[in-house]
């Protein structure tokens, strides 16, 4: 059984399988001369002797008591030799019974050391020789579960770095087609699938229509334009029920549906596609081999599928936020005064006709665009007509001029006939002045309103761009961390030093992406007015130490020290203690990259006044000009703003540090020499019992 779950504390219900063979060797058999090994010798030694010389002295004694001294001299010199020849045939007979032992003990010490490519040699005793036979078995079969899962484990963690570059390739990309092509094409070649393809859900959500497939059959199944039933197949299956479907067989199952153009798929992943919770569609992997997808690569391979989702619904949001940004500006040239027939072309009506109380507009086709205030219009100058002839009437048209340029014609027209005398037509022009300088400021007035609305549309849309790109993030990211983990941890398998290294360099990117996308949700929430802070009594000096605790290791290769100037028995303050924890956080970790050696301190002194405490976080770093104290604070702003300035960072920090303050109700203060350092503080009330008192009622 082989498996692979995506975070440690789920780890404990999955037994991977895991070689372990310890030969606990006795240290007494290690040196030839050990005193075991003598024992034995002298054992078996005696044993012989006294079996086969013993019997022989008592016989040679009753004799030589009957021949003589001198015969008994004779048989004693027998006796001895015969002794001698015993001995040495003992110890002889004892070196062929030990030996053997010894080498069963160097193979099991051998494999102990994870050397299994030790054989036991041929042994001419039949009892040792079975064992031997058994012993080298075994270690053939430990050599070949060990062959096999170290291949496993590199495999998982050569399928691991694959999803994170293609996850980090997709958030780039800013067309849906070419986002689609990509994600099928780097499946299929970086996973060495068969065919990977993506069908997306249409309007009526009955069909699923097939949108992109890699190689030359993706192409013949897009001029198709093959489409699928919902709960047709395996494909139309998972969009009924919005879940994965494996098949590593598919040679006897029901769902499967044979393509002449696939003719060697063996084995079948289908993936639902989702966005906030919303179906959009599936993408297909076939495999040419059977039993060909591990229980992780269906872990990993969905978490693509999801990003992939999340990303089309990104790109969608950015193509609006761009073509609304386009409207913006259309609406700044106007405001600008750049034209005023754009303007007037996406009105209705061009003006009004008033008689008496009432009044009707003058369309673009209208009749009642009077030929002499064309010609006021034309001309840039005011006509009038008189006449004594009461059929016809006296008309007065005065061009409405802002900037010089003509936004109109004001047309008065008398029934009767009369004559325009100066004094009235000065009266007429003035009004015709101001008349176009209320119309601009109406004008100005209604533009600017619709750029305010389209202001808060475009911010919306940002929010709700950032919020889904790091929601986006979070999903990879969390499998990305808990495999890399699981793998670091042991739990597949030890790892080679070269393994080790990559996979500890994933995790340490992982984790570094992670409180980046988490800067970007508090961000997100911020600005929203989403984030609420729960005030509690905060240990301050407990608070130093934990940040201590997190941030030591990044200095371990530089000449710098993290220092706490703080006394354990300092009174408490009142705040939020995670949002504490984060602002000091991220002051000391932004000391620590702007400071190449010397020391970061964080500290708090007590004020005598109003009961306040000023906590503060002090560096000898590279400084900050005065003139970009207030940049520093802003989002996505550093000192240094060039793509290759020697600190990098996305300029996140400060800015989360000051709106947490400020949350807080007090102020983020910087003081700074350039060359020498840098300090930050602010000020928090003391914890009192009446602050409690004062929330509840």
């Amino acid at each position: 059984m082989y498996c692979v779950q995506p975070y440690p504390k789920l780890a404990q219900n999955c037994m991977p399988p895991k070689l372990s063979f310890v030969w606990e060797q006795p240290s007494n058999w290690r040196n030839k001369g050990s005193v075991m090994k003598k024992t034995i010798h002298t054992q078996l030694t005696i044993t012989f002797v006294a079996l086969t010389i013993i019997p022989v002295l008592l016989i040679a004694i009753a004799v030589g008591w009957q021949l003589g001294i001198e015969a008994l001299l004779i048989i004693g010199r027998v006796i001895l030799l015969i002794l001698f020849v015993a001995i040495g045939f003992g110890l002889w007979q004892t070196k062929n019974i030990i030996e053997p032992f010894q080498t069963f003990i160097h193979h099991a010490q051998a494999i102990s050391e994870d050397n299994l490519s030790k054989r036991v040699p041929t042994i001419k005793f039949k009892e040792l020789a079975k064992l031997a036979t058994s012993f080298n078995a075994m270690t053939a079969q430990l050599q070949e579960a060990s062959d096999t899962l170290e291949s496993s484990v590199q495999r998982s963690t050569r399928d691991l770095r694959i999803t994170l570059e293609i996850s980090q390739q997709i958030t780039t990309i800013r067309d849906i087609d070419t986002l689609l092509q990509h994600v099928v094409d780097s499946i299929q070649v970086n996973y060495r699938f068969y065919y990977v393809s993506i069908y997306l859900m249409d309007e009526k959500q009955s069909d699923l229509v097939f949108s992109v497939g890699s190689g030359e059959v993706g192409q013949k199944l897009i001029e198709q334009t093959h489409r699928i039933k919902v709960g047709q197949g395996i494909i139309g299956t998972v969009a009924q029920t919005e879940k994965h479907y494996l098949s590593n067989d598919v040679e006897d199952n029901v769902l499967f549906t044979a393509n002449p153009l696939l003719p060697e798929t063996n084995s079948e992943l289908a993936l639902p596609m989702t966005k906030n919770n919303e179906f959009i569609g599936v993408l297909d992997i076939q495999c040419r081999d059977i039993d060909c997808f591990k229980a992780y690569q269906v872990v990993l391979l969905q978490s693509l599928a999801d990003q992939t989702a999340m990303s089309m619904e990104n790109i969608t949001l950015f193509n609006d936020m761009e073509t609304s940004l386009h409207k913006v500006k259309r609406l700044n040239r106007r405001l600008t005064g750049e034209t005023w027939d754009a303007f007037t072309k996406e009105e209705e009506h061009v003006g009004y006709r008033f008689k008496g109380n009432s009044h009707s507009p003058i369309r673009h086709d209208s009749k009642t665009w009077l030929r002499t205030m064309t010609e006021a219009s034309m001309k840039r100058r005011l006509i009038t007509t008189t006449t004594n002839n009461t059929v016809q009437s006296a008309e007065l048209a005065i061009p409405l001029i802002l900037r010089n340029e003509i936004i109109g014609v004001l047309g008065i027209k008398r029934d009767k006939h009369t004559t325009w005398d100066q004094e009235e037509i000065n009266v007429v022009d003035t009004v015709a002045d101001q008349l176009a300088r209320a119309l601009e400021n109406v004008r100005l007035s209604k533009e600017q309103e619709k750029t305010i609305l389209q202001l808060r549309e475009i911010d919306r849309m940002k929010s709700e761009f950032m919020t889904n790109v790091s929601h986006e993030l979070l999903t990879p990211l969390n499998a990305i961390i808990g495999f890399a983990e699981l793998l670091l941890m042991g739990i597949d398998g030890e790892l080679s030093e070269m393994a080790m290294t990559d996979v500890d360099a994933i995790f340490s990117s992982g984790k570094r992406l992670l409180a980046l996308v988490n800067n970007v949700l508090d961000l997100s929430k911020m600005g929203a007015g989403l984030m609420d802070l729960d005030h509690n009594p905060v240990d301050i000096y407990q608070t130093f130490q934990n940040v201590h605790g997190v941030n030591i290791a990044l200095v371990e290769d530089k000449p710098l020290e993290v220092v706490v100037d703080a006394e354990a028995d300092m009174p408490k303050v009142w705040a939020d203690p995670s949002r504490l924890t984060q602002i000091i956080n991220n002051l000391v970790s932004n000391g620590i990259k702007f400071t190449e050696k010397g020391k970061v301190v964080m500290g708090a002194e007590l004020l005598a006044e109003d009961n306040m405490m000023r906590i503060y976080v002090t560096d000898t770093g590279i400084g900050i000009p005065e003139d970009n104290f207030e940049m520093i604070f802003e989002e996505f702003q550093q000192v240094d703003a060039r793509s290759n300035r020697q600190f990098q960072g996305a300029g996140m920090g400060l800015t989360i540090v000051r709106n947490l303050v400020e949350m807080h109700g007090s102020k983020i203060i910087v003081e700074s020499q350039v060359g020498k350092g840098s300090k930050f503080h602010f000020t928090l009330p003391l914890y009192q019992e009446d602050i409690t008192l004062i929330l509840e009622k």
